[in-house]
């Protein structure tokens, strides 16, 4: 099953492209591992903070990202919403 990821708030997704260059490339790579193996995505990948929460911390040499991740709706449309 291919999964996807929509951004709650275009603000969100915004916040995301003004990472570092090298945190959005860590990012990407992040999404693209998720799209492919959806909520079975773990460490060091992600990490699950409980009640469908999750936790993306891309990183690079300028630093780290965090993206908080809803993932209740993986069983019943098969994809994510970026909330922060």
């Amino acid at each position: 099953m291919a999964y996807s990821i929509e951004y709650f708030h275009a603000r969100v997704q915004t916040a995301v492209e003004a990472w570092p260059v090298d945190v959005v490339a860590d990012y990407a790579r992040i999404v693209e591992l998720l799209i492919e193996h959806g909520p079975n995505l773990r460490l060091p990948h992600s990490r699950a903070f409980g009640g469908g929460l999750f936790e993306l911390r891309p990183r690079g040499k300028s630093g780290i990202g965090r993206a908080i991740l809803l993932l209740s709706c993986w069983a019943t449309r098969g994809c994510a919403a970026c909330i922060h």
